[in-house]
């Protein structure tokens, strides 16, 4: 189940008791719903049934129509006073997350968190629009807009906006396994990270190793002319091409660090271009010294 649909699952079945608190909730809901008409289209049986049963706990006179298109129509008999002024509860801390809830249940939507932390709410009312937009930035929430067929957007694309949006409409269930979605998302990149930096190694490894090799076959007969312990580092090379440089120096007597073995097979690329040029073996300052 995607979070959207438990997240609304959550909303639908959420049921608040207080009179005030179905007001705030029912404001969200049908400001965005009614338009040039007292009459309100729903897609499930779930949202009629909450629909009337907030409306028969304010003895709000409607009838339902069911079974249209594949909707439903809960038609009002006159205009509630409670919509009057949506500013009331967008205003009130103690009924602003009901309002909230009212509004995602109306026309909010969430992406798959895994491609990104994404909710929407598409509002036709544009004059509710800017009040929402008001009441979010006076309570700090980050938002962006953008305006598409005739809606306007909130969109939510920050982590610490979305959780803020979750908690104040008391969706908790939600909350939660959003947390455990980010805490697996976080697992999974950390390992793509490893991963990535694996492949990356193990392509310098191979790409190091080749041109070692190639080197050291070229100098063919010849690798019995240098120093004991560059030779010791050339056969080990040949021997174990898929070894790191770090692992091929563990293995010499007395081991070499990484670096020892860098230098030594440096030294075996200069005997190499002397050789190429005619010249006898000329070290580098300090040839001499231990590796």
């Amino acid at each position: 189940m995607s979070l959207y649909t438990s997240l609304r699952e959550e909303v639908m079945e959420k049921l608040v008791l207080d009179k005030e608190a179905i007001k705030a909730e029912l404001a969200g809901f049908l400001l965005t719903k009614l338009r040039d008409s007292l009459v309100v289209k729903v897609d499930t049986p779930s949202d009629a049934r909450k629909l009337c049963k907030y409306l028969d706990t304010l003895k709000e006179k409607y009838a339902l129509v069911s079974g249209i298109k594949g909707h439903y129509e809960v038609q009002l008999k006159g205009f509630p006073d409670f919509l009057r002024d949506p500013k009331v509860y967008l205003n009130d801390d103690l009924h602003w997350g009901d309002f909230l809830r009212g509004l995602f249940w109306s026309c909010g939507s969430m992406v798959k968190p895994w491609k990104g932390y994404h909710l929407e709410i598409g509002i036709s009312n544009n004059d509710l629009a800017s009040l929402i937009e008001s009441s979010l930035r006076e309570r700090g929430i980050s938002f962006g807009t953008r305006d598409k067929k005739g809606r306007h957007y909130l969109t939510f694309r920050n982590l610490l906006s979305i959780k803020q949006l979750l908690r104040a409409m008391g969706a908790e269930r939600s909350l939660k396994r959003l947390d455990e979605i980010r805490t697996v998302k976080k697992i999974r990149e950390k390992a793509n990270r490893e991963a990535n930096c694996d492949t990356a190694n193990a392509e310098r490894i191979v790409s190091a190793s080749l041109r070692d090799l190639f080197l050291i076959n070229l100098i063919g007969e010849k690798l019995d002319k240098l120093p004991p312990k560059l030779r010791e580092v050339a056969e080990l090379r040949i021997k174990h091409p898929s070894l790191s440089l770090k692992e091929l120096g563990a293995m010499l007597s007395p081991p070499l660090s990484k670096m020892g073995v860098y230098r030594a097979l440096r030294k075996i690329r200069d005997y190499f271009n002397n050789w190429k040029e005619g010249k006898d073996f000329v070290s580098r300052k300090g040839e001499n010294k231990q590796l």
